[in-house]
């Protein structure tokens, strides 16, 4: 089966919670996964910012669409994206997560820290290298 890369850029609650969905999906029919964190996402990994509905939409947006989404996730019997992510490493196709090192560096984050919670910490060159072969998509 091909693998799935998705290569997640954004740390909000619903483009993670999409993401992480569709890891979950590919892992439980057998497909070998990678999940790429850069930036807003690595962020919202480290710090769990990801896993909060109040972080749908864009600063200062006040989309009504975007208030309803929240509204509807809130409300909704639904796990978070740190649930969904422990629910992916278990299925049989497995997943590798890999953090952005210079998005880490950007962050400031410390590399102890990232390294305690990722498989690999790695740079883009390294990264297409582990997605080569499988359907990337890009959140």
């Amino acid at each position: 089966m091909t693998p799935l890369a998705i290569f997640l850029h954004s740390g909000r609650y619903d483009r993670a919670h999409q993401a992480l969905s569709l890891l979950l999906t590919a892992a439980s029919t057998g497909r070998r996964c990678y999940l790429f964190l850069f930036y807003g996402a690595l962020a919202g990994f480290m710090d769990g910012s990801w896993d909060h509905p109040e972080t749908i939409g864009e600063p200062g947006g006040g989309l009504a669409s975007d208030a309803i989404l929240r509204r509807a996730f809130e409300l909704a019997d639904m796990p978070v994206p740190s649930e969904i992510l422990e629910m992916v490493r278990r299925e049989d196709g497995g997943l590798t997560v890999c953090a952005c090192s210079t998005s880490m560096k950007l962050l400031d984050l410390s590399a102890e820290a990232v390294s305690a919670r990722v498989d690999h910490v790695a740079g883009l060159a390294t990264m297409l290298e582990m997605a080569e072969g499988a359907q990337t998509l890009y959140v």
